[in-house]
């Protein structure tokens, strides 16, 4: 099974990257990447990296309830699963994050990946609400924002969803029900443990806190691509900036290969496009943008990875 979703994977990346690549004038792709402007590149790979922070202290305020967990393991554990995540099929690193915080932190793991689901939860409202009012700001397409609003909905309703899973935890006993008999104890187990990881979701003031965090961190990618538009010489607002990363962001949410190669680059082209950036130099865009996201995050889990000593598996 796993080998298949690493085929799927890499297929769909495949596409995407033919996709990217179609029709590209490389003589004009080179002369983008030649007159980019490096020193703020680098910068921007700089800023990058420092959204982590934002990102740990946010997971630790979601560990909360199960533990006060100290911020240098919350940021090194969260740095390790984004690398995982880049350079491991299937996003792996979701789990190396719940099964290396719980044995650091000694709490349930499966709770622990219950705080990594409200995250991603959280993430995906941020993004879509980035999105509506970007698209709202910037575009007469009615249609679009009313899929948008949908997609936005939908999210609302997985969190209403998990509060209520959190309030009437006896509705696991549906979910073992349909559970084979050998697992039904082990289905268990994990669901009551991973209620217990939805307790955030009592305390409305630390939940904001956390949604106010989010916009921070979003923020910061925002700001990311904004210098990256200035270093190409894009004369595009923040608006556009906050528009390019949240459908990037979304898009790379499909299945695709290690490290998002393909879907990043197809997205990245296709919004920038929106803006009648030439598809070549949008390309040669979406290259270093890729390199300026892809290699503070592989830099920082390594660090963390030697200092830690954690390994990249979830066997005990």
């Amino acid at each position: 099974m796993r080998k298949i979703k690493i085929i799927i994977g890499l297929s769909i990346s495949a596409v995407f990257l033919w996709l990217a690549f179609l029709k590209i004038n490389f003589k004009e792709l080179t002369v983008a990447l030649e007159s980019a402007n490096y020193s703020l590149i680098i910068f921007a790979a700089f800023v990058n990296g420092l959204s982590f922070i934002p990102r740990a202290y946010r997971w630790k305020l979601l560990l909360k309830p199960l533990k006060n967990t100290r911020f240098g393991n919350t940021f090194g554990i969260l740095s390790i699963g984004f690398m995982a995540n880049s350079v491991l099929p299937a996003r792996g690193g979701e789990f190396i994050r719940a099964f290396a915080i719980g044995r650091t932190e000694k709490i349930s793991k499966s709770a622990s990946f219950a705080t990594i689901i409200v995250e991603r939860v959280i993430d995906m409202i941020t993004l879509l609400i980035f999105l509506v009012i970007s698209i709202s700001l910037l575009s007469d397409n009615n249609l679009i924002s009313k899929i948008f609003w949908m997609g936005l909905i939908l999210a609302i309703s997985a969190v209403i969803f998990l509060a209520v899973l959190r309030k009437n935890p006896k509705i696991i006993n549906m979910f073992v029900s349909l559970s084979p008999r050998r697992f039904k104890e082990r289905v268990k187990k994990f669901l009551e443990a991973f209620i217990k990881g939805l307790e955030i979701l009592n305390d409305f003031k630390t939940l904001l806190y956390t949604f106010l965090q989010s916009l921070l961190i979003w923020s910061c990618y925002a700001v990311v691509y904004y210098i990256l538009f200035i270093s190409f010489g894009f004369r595009l607002s923040v608006g556009a900036a906050f528009l390019v990363m949240a459908i990037c962001s979304l898009g790379i949410s499909i299945p695709s290969s290690p490290g998002f190669i393909g879907t990043y680059h197809y997205f990245l082209t296709f919004s920038l496009g929106l803006f009648q950036i030439p598809k070549s130099i949008a390309l040669s865009f979406a290259i270093v943008a890729w390199a300026v996201n892809f290699l503070p995050v592989v830099v920082i889990g390594l660090v963390a990875l030697n200092k830690l000593g954690i390994s990249l598996t979830v066997k005990e």
